[in-house]
């Protein structure tokens, strides 16, 4: 398996800090599982006589494609032991670890976008603090 990240160099600054944290945890257990998570689970396959390719049954698995397909498995059990309950509750219906990464990176997105919004709000309403005519600190 040829290793291509999508995520590196400038796409890597618009991770999060958490996300860097998984995926640089996830590259050091196994490189071939991080591609597993960001690009989707090895799927062993076979070029038939006529041309077509087909998906390997498992008995046709040799050890190489077995330890790849293995990977999907290890990949969600990391990405669990990483998560709270809520949020492994949340993901138990994931059977590929791609979208268990990927349902995540969205709730948490939209975490962010809430937290940007209330910070802005509390921003501005700090800016445009002042006292009102005759009245005192207390009744602040």
């Amino acid at each position: 398996m040829i290793v291509d990240h999508q995520t590196s160099g400038l796409q890597r600054k618009r991770l999060s800090f958490l996300e860097e944290l998984y995926m640089m945890y996830l590259e050091a257990l196994d490189i071939e599982m991080l591609d597993i998570v960001t690009k989707g689970p090895y799927i062993p396959m076979i070029i038939r006589d006529d041309g077509l390719i087909r998906e390997k049954s498992k008995d046709e698995w040799s050890d190489k494609n077995k330890q790849l397909v293995n990977l999907n498995a290890k990949a969600k059990l990391t990405i669990a032991y990483a998560l709270n309950r809520a949020e492994n509750y949340q993901n138990t219906h994931c059977i590929i670890a791609k979208k268990m990464w990927d349902a995540l990176r969205q709730a948490h997105e939209g975490i962010n976008g809430v937290k940007e919004n209330i910070k802005s709000c509390l921003i501005h309403e700090y800016e445009t603090f002042k006292m009102k005519d005759r009245e005192s600190i207390k009744e602040i």
